[in-house]
This record gives structure tokens, C-alpha cells and sequence, in this order.
């Protein structure tokens, strides 16, 4: 996995511009989390929405803020997404506009290639406790505005 924008484009990889958002976990009902986000780079706030503007690929670096809570990303199975928005949410990658990068407890770090025409991502967070019991996700949209670089190498 690249950890960092500079070893992708060492390897080739067009260059990605970073996003930063705060993924925000607060104490829900019963076991539940109630889950926000806060977009922390400018221009890429559309609502509940990211918004990726034309032209580029992304580096989304999503920093999970535990609030005192047992929450972590799911290492196995950290982020899913798809095409479009309609329900169901996604229960895999199953779009390649998407990878993931990098993974630890509060930080993860995803590819999307932001190629092709404009379209909504729904995609879904998925989190864990210590021990490693579920933890309900979070499942909000990506704006693609389209006109990245798709690669041309399989990583």
C-alpha cells in the first residue's frame, strides 16, 4: 500500500490532490454511534457531501476523532463504495474509481481516481471495537466531478 502521495507518484501514479476530513463519533443510542464529518479542506464541503471538483484524483485522509469512545477502522474491511446512491448501502468495493491506501485505528487513507464524467459514490465506513466487535458504519456521498487520470497500471 502507498502511504503517501509522493511514493504514488514515484510509482507512477498521477498526481493526487489531499482532502482531510474529521470523521466524528459521538455516543448514539443503546450501543449505537451517531457519526459526522467535517471536511477540513477548503472547497470540498457540499453539505453532508464531499465534494471532489473536476480535474484531479484525491487522496482522502479521513481522521477519525474516538470522542472517549471504543471505535477504531475496521483494518480488514475499512471502506466500501459504489456508483450511485440508491440504497442498498455498498457491502464492497465494487466501483474502481476507489482503493484503499492505508489503514490504522484513526486514520485511513483512500484513492479515488475521480476519472471519467461527474457522478455520486455512496461509500460506507466501517469501524470496530478494540476487541474487534461490529460497530454500526457510517455511509455518507462523494461528488465526483470527473476528468481525473485513471491509471494505467493495476495496483
Amino acid at each position: 500500500m502507498f502511504k503517501q502521495t509522493e511514493e504514488l507518484e514515484m510509482a507512477g501514479i498521477p498526481h493526487l490532490d489531499k482532502v482531510k476530513i474529521d470523521i466524528i463519533a459521538a455516543k448514539g443510542a443503546g450501543s449505537d454511534i451517531d457519526w459526522s464529518h467535517d471536511v477540513k479542506s477548503a472547497g470540498h464541503s457540499n453539505g453532508k457531501k464531499i465534494k471532489l471538483p473536476n480535474g484531479v484524483g484525491y487522496l482522502l485522509e479521513f481522521s477519525l476523532k474516538r470522542n472517549g469512545l471504543d471505535v477504531r477502522f475496521d483494518a480488514k474491511a475499512p471502506f466500501y463504495c459504489k456508483d450511485g446512491t440508491v440504497d442498498p448501502c455498498p457491502s464492497d468495493i465494487s466501483t474502481d474509481q476507489i482503493m484503499v491506501s492505508e489503514c490504522s485505528a484513526d486514520y485511513l487513507a483512500v484513492i479515488d481516481w475521480n476519472y471519467g464524467g461527474a457522478r455520486d459514490l455512496r461509500y460506507q465506513l466501517n469501524f470496530v471495537t478494540e476487541t474487534g466487535g461490529h460497530v454500526n458504519p457510517y455511509d455518507p456521498i462523494i461528488e465526483n466531478g470527473g476528468g481525473g487520470i485513471k491509471p494505467i497500471i493495476n495496483i
